[in-house]
């Protein structure tokens, strides 16, 4: 499953910090065309990228509706999350 995709990449500021923090190397950035990539085949959705990039280029997508509706019900519920994988929830 992909967590991290790219949003308004026109807006990148070509600064790196993103490609930086991305120990994969799974992120490019063409300066001539201005857009930000992610090889989704080396990026192993640590979101490293997203804490560091200021334009929130990056960005981690969620489920939380998802997971509400889940947790709303009276089914038991398992959730299986990667060390790595950056998340918060507030409930």
């Amino acid at each position: 499953m992909d967590f991290i995709n790219i949003k308004e990449s026109e807006k990148c500021t070509s600064c790196f910090k993103c490609v930086e923090q991305c120990f994969t190397k799974a992120i490019k950035i063409d300066k001539d065309k201005n857009i930000v990539e992610i090889d989704k085949g080396l990026c192993v959705n640590c979101g490293f990228c997203t804490s560091s990039c200021k334009a929130n280029i990056p960005f981690i997508k969620t489920s939380y509706d998802e997971i509400s509706v889940l947790l709303s019900g009276n089914k038991k519920v398992y959730l299986i999350l990667d060390t790595l994988y950056q998340s918060d929830f507030d409930n």
